[in-house]
């Protein structure tokens, strides 16, 4: 940005020229007296061409034009080509007027301007804005400096006009839906200024809402300035005021305009009505009428942003004219500047011959460090244009937040933090599964081992074993699963663990024993077949990242045996409905008790294993105590304890035999049954047992989140982050779009922005607990700020 001022004193004017950096550049050069006088021949011939013209369909006078034009248009009857002598003192005019801009002495003004315009070409424009010292040079026609060719730059240099005094400060633009715009119709005995009305409604009234006000016969003029100044005032604002009809320039009242015939409404009656629509959000105005300079002058002071006037009178022809292509332009989505220079343009290379000197009568006024306006797109066809033309900060956050929950070690971080939340959730809320548990652990842990003398074994002792089943035999528990491969001979001992396995069968015991994928793909460790012959099955310990995921049922049972943990529910459940028949049946003959759809991979699921993706894979939920799902008691007081007391204290009919974390404990390598401990178990234990450690979480609790799952039936199904995020982009955008286009503080902003952050932070809490569906909550909402946080950065946007 550019601003040049110009201040004549005495026989001289003062240029000073200041730059967006700050730099400054002063001249001085004579003022050529002979200047003005050039002015006034060609106001003086252009004028009585414009009264003089009978295909205008008047010869008389004055009222062809939208104002009085100044009792210098006498039209002599010596001359008849008005025309020729317009075009001559048009061009002495102008060859004059930039001969004195190219004054060696403004040498150094016109360089700098000639190289800003390089500097930005050619994909932005420069804008020069003018302040003129004096009313003399106001009236010259500093919007056709020929700068450029001088200096051979074709780049677009916009002169606009900043007044020499300002008062009042400026109001920032207001957002809305739709456009607002109010026309101000002035009334003539014979002038069609409807036509201008008629443009304005064709040309905008697709793209914004106008509102008109102008005299009726009938109507008094009280009643008229009346409501021109409830108009003005509406609380609703407006974004532009239009102006057709006569007007006139006045030293003391800022201007006048006709309003009816006869009567005119001075710009000092109504300039509070002015500064209230200012407030409200009015930016432009545009008066199509005569001898306009006062006027922009007086409403830029007012605090106005841009106001576009005809410095001359205009006959009424040539203001539609120019009208219909400024508005065409505007419908383009150009600025008020472009707008008007492209309708400046057109009267100068098309209509030159028929309107000569035409294009030398519009200026645009701006108040200094204004936004150009311009008019919004706005409808379905935009908003989807909006919508496929992301910024380029959406689409590195786009980019970014895919990249980042494609992989897998950032979803099973967030997965354990988002399931430690909803824990959290269920304790403040009370929304805890008040379930008796199901199974009862008996943990082979280290402090039994060395009680029986054994320290951190490699193999469990078959005899140990042997211990523990008689012990549940004697308790009378139908369904016994032991969490240990015994797949490794141990001949002095084998025999004492299946002696012990036969009497408790004989009791319509059922056992279901582990079994594992081995280190070598395609190799399964099974159970011994001397444990096996009959009341046996054989259940999948495979745990899904830690256990964070449940382990579903194979497609196939030739794949791999069902999960441990879903043939003691099976098991269960089946106990429960047939008795003891079901221990002379296969898991594949029950599986009807128990199967469901979610148990087995959705298509969907399987395809994002080919990604390395759990799509829609349900999740283990820890957000429930462990209280409710299972009861514990170590190996060592399992043992110690008389069946009676373990009778009346234990009621579950399924006990599980599981390492309780000695450091050996794991099937291909040692430690590996024990788990890090979910953020939500330890949530828990801290709560009921007031430890500020979490104890060691082991393989074994796991299969009893998932026994109680698939009792329960109730899978969490976990929506992948990856498909939240696409879906949050269009309500992102669309949300974007909305608070661009309507008025919002910026505290209004934090404040919508974070309460819908919270709100579906909430409902995502809640659907967890009331369908047991997990919506990520991080990374979409992340994807909500990408899309808001520039709103609350851009000043613009706010009305303070």
């Amino acid at each position: 940005m550019l601003q040049l001022y110009v201040q004549q004193v005495e026989q001289s004017c003062l240029f000073e020229l200041t730059t967006e950096s700050g730099q400054r550049l002063p001249a001085q050069v004579p003022f050529p007296q002979t200047l003005m006088v050039l002015y006034e021949d060609w106001r003086r011939a252009y004028i009585n061409f414009y009264q003089a013209q009978p295909s205008f369909n008047r010869e008389d006078a004055d009222d062809n034009l939208r104002g009085k034009s100044g009792g210098s248009g006498t039209i002599s009857p010596s001359v008849t080509d008005w025309k020729g002598r317009l075009v001559e003192a048009e061009t002495r005019l102008l060859y004059d007027f930039n001969q004195w801009l190219r004054s060696r002495k403004l040498f150094d003004i016109r360089a700098k301007i000639s190289e800003v315009c390089r500097q930005y070409s050619p994909h932005k424009t420069v804008n020069l804005f003018l302040i003129c010292g004096s009313p003399e040079l106001e009236k010259l026609p500093w919007e056709s400096w020929e700068i450029g060719v001088k200096f051979a730059t074709s780049d677009p240099l916009y002169i606009s006009r900043i007044p020499n005094n300002i008062t009042a400060p400026p109001s920032p633009p207001v957002k809305r839906s739709r456009p607002r715009i109010l026309a101000i119709i002035g009334q003539d005995g014979h002038l069609n200024f409807q036509q201008d009305l008629l443009a304005l409604q064709n040309q905008l009234k697709p793209l914004a809402t106008v509102e008109t006000v102008g005299w009726e016969p009938g109507k008094s003029i009280s009643e008229l300035e009346t409501e021109i100044k409830q108009a003005i005032t509406d609380e609703k604002g407006w974004d532009v005021l239009f102006f057709a009809g006569h007007s006139n320039e006045t030293q003391m009242t800022g201007g006048e305009l006709g309003i009816a015939p006869g009567e005119f409404l001075h710009i000092k009656d109504i300039s509070h009505q002015l500064e209230i629509a200012k407030n409200n959000g009015l930016q432009f105005a545009l008066f199509n009428s005569c001898n306009g300079l006062k006027i922009a002058e007086s409403l830029i002071n007012l605090g106005l942003s841009q106001v576009a006037v005809m410095r001359e009178p205009i006959h009424n022809q040539v203001a539609q004219e120019f009208l219909l292509q400024f508005l065409q332009n505007l419908a383009e989505y150009k600025d008020v500047q472009e707008s008007l220079t492209a309708a400046c343009k057109f009267l100068k290379v098309e209509k030159s011959f028929t309107y000569p000197s035409a294009y030398l009568i519009p200026s645009l006024f701006r108040y200094p460090n204004t936004q150009w306006f311009r008019l919004q797109p706005s409808g379905w066809r935009e908003l989807l244009k909006q919508f496929l033309r992301p910024k380029w900060y959406e689409l590195i956050a786009l980019a970014g937040l895919s990249i980042l929950s494609w992989q897998v070690p950032v979803q099973y971080q967030l997965l354990e933090q988002r399931v430690g939340v909803q824990a959290v959730y269920r304790n403040i809320t009370g929304q805890i599964p008040q379930t008796k548990p199901s199974i009862l652990l008996v943990e082979i842990d280290e402090p039994s081992l060395v009680a029986a003398g054994f320290s951190d074994p490699i193999l469990i002792s078959r005899v140990y074993l042997a211990q523990l089943v008689n012990q549940a035999t004697q308790i009378n528990r139908k369904i016994i699963g032991i969490d240990y491969i015994l797949n490794t001979p141990q001949p002095e001992e084998d025999q004492i663990l299946e002696t012990a396995l036969n009497r408790a069968k004989s009791l319509d015991t059922l056992f279901i024993f582990a079994t594992s994928r081995g280190t070598k793909p395609g190799y399964r460790l099974w159970t011994l077949n001397q444990f096996t012959t009959h009341q046996t099955w054989q259940g999948d310990t495979r745990l899904w990242r830690n256990g964070r995921f449940m382990t579903l049922l194979p497609l196939s049972t030739e794949e791999r045996p069902f999960p441990l943990s879903y043939l003691l529910a099976l098991a269960k459940v089946s106990s429960e409905s047939e008795n003891d028949l079901f221990l002379q049946k296969k898991p594949t003959e029950l599986t009807d008790k128990l199967l469901k759809n979610w148990m087995q991979p959705l298509g969907i699921t399987q395809i994002g294993y080919g990604f390395r993706q759990y799509w829609l894979h349900p999740i283990t939920d820890f957000s429930t105590p462990a209280q409710f799902v299972y009861e514990t008691i170590s190996a060592q007081d399992f043992l110690a304890s008389q069946p009676d007391e373990l009778q009346q204290k234990y009621s579950q009919s399924v006990i599980l035999i599981i390492p309780g974390g000695y450091r050996t404990a794991g099937v291909n390598s040692f430690g590996e049954d024990n788990l890090p401990p979910p953020p939500a178990f330890c949530y828990w234990q801290k709560i009921s047992q007031s430890q500020e450690s979490c104890p060691l979480f082991v393989g074994g609790k796991v299969h009893a989140y998932l026994f109680n799952h698939f009792l329960q039936q109730r899978p969490v199904i976990s929506v992948p982050d990856l498909w939240l995020i696409w879906l949050f982009v269009p309500i992102g955008k669309g949300l974007n779009i909305l608070l661009s286009k309507y008025e919002f503080s910026r505290e209004k902003l934090i404040l919508l922005v974070t309460g819908g952050t919270l709100i579906y932070g909430w409902i995502s809490l809640q659907l967890y607990v009331s369908v047991s569906i997990l919506l990520p909550i991080l990374i979409p909402a992340t994807m909500i700020w990408v899309y808001t946080v520039p709103n609350l950065i851009n000043q613009t946007n706010f009305k303070d």
